[in-house]
């Protein structure tokens, strides 16, 4: 249990970001949460590169997409009108939960990287929508899911393993230094060189989405964009 307010240095582990953000402004989560659940976007392509119908990869696709578009919007337009992202968010993580749970019966496996991926995708959808009381602990959720998305990647390919945590940490003094708007305008890792892993994940990514169809580019484009922090989508 925490029983002070870390400092940022401190934070490794989901209960003291939670603690952390609570006293924090509610946009710094919003924006925290998004990014975290866009840089494991890629960990779908475990899915999308599979033998599972092609149905399913389109509801995974589009589920992921979607939320993580709804979770843009939540640190983009803070004062705009949202009422529509509960029932936006919600549809997506049903969507998702039902393929996966016909996924992991078919192939008799538990969805494993990719529900990660997922799961932090419809939280971070579903902190837009969160009340007071609750966005803190949606946004830890999120990290937590992301980070554990990246250990099975370096389980997986025999890497080193990404610590997830000093990339949240970096992005915690971004935001506490420059404000939500800024560090949404800022890459996804800005003070870390990407890994051999992810770079061979964003290709895998890439071609997963345009074995989908040509239409798919643009969840592409979206990914690498926000990716590369160019200000307009």
């Amino acid at each position: 249990m925490v029983d002070r307010v870390p400092a940022i240095d401190e934070i490794d582990d989901a209960e003291k970001l939670e603690v952390y953000l609570r006293t924090r402004p509610e946009e710094e989560a919003k924006v925290l949460a998004f990014r975290s659940a866009v840089r494991v976007m890629p960990v779908i392509e475990e899915r999308l590169n599979s033998q599972m119908p092609t149905r399913l990869k389109l509801d995974i696709a589009a589920s992921v997409f979607r939320c993580v578009l709804i979770a843009w919007v939540a640190g983009n337009f803070p004062d705009k009108e949202t009422s529509f992202a509960g029932e936006a968010a919600y549809g997506p993580a049903a969507l998702a939960s039902a393929a996966y749970a016909k996924a992991a019966w078919d192939s008799k496996s538990d969805g494993g990287i990719s529900s990660t991926s997922t799961s932090a995708a419809v939280r971070a959808a579903a902190v837009l929508h969160s009340s007071s009381d609750h966005f803190a602990s949606l946004a830890s959720s999120v990290v937590n899911h992301a980070t554990s998305a990246t250990i099975y990647v370096s389980r997986s390919s025999l890497g080193a393993a990404i610590d997830l945590w000093v990339v949240t940490r970096s992005d915690l003094r971004l935001l506490r230094d420059l404000g939500a708007s800024s560090v949404l305008q800022s890459k996804l890792w800005e003070d870390q060189a990407l890994s051999d892993q992810f770079k061979f994940l964003d290709a895998k990514f890439y071609q997963g989405l345009l074995d989908l169809g040509e239409h798919w580019k643009p969840v592409w484009e979206f990914y690498y964009a926000v990716r590369a922090g160019l200000r307009h989508l």
